[in-house]
């Protein structure tokens, strides 16, 4: 079986990041959870070509690219 590429929907480049939100106790400095994680379909996805910005569920995968 063949890994999925995520891609952006706009420009098909598979330079693309996806970022995870930490909440920290704001009295005792300690972690508290991952809010977000990266492979959360809400997780802020951003193209590094184009500077396309959305979801992570937002992004294609090589095999939905050229439809």
């Amino acid at each position: 079986m063949t890994d999925q590429l995520l891609r952006c929907p706009e420009c098909e480049s598979d330079d693309v990041t996806v970022s995870y939100v930490e909440m920290i106790m704001v009295n005792t400095g300690e972690h508290y959870c991952h809010s977000v994680k990266p492979q959360d379909p809400d997780s802020e996805a951003t193209c590094l070509c184009c500077e396309w910005r959305g979801g992570r569920g937002q992004l294609v995968t090589n095999f939905q690219s050229g439809e």
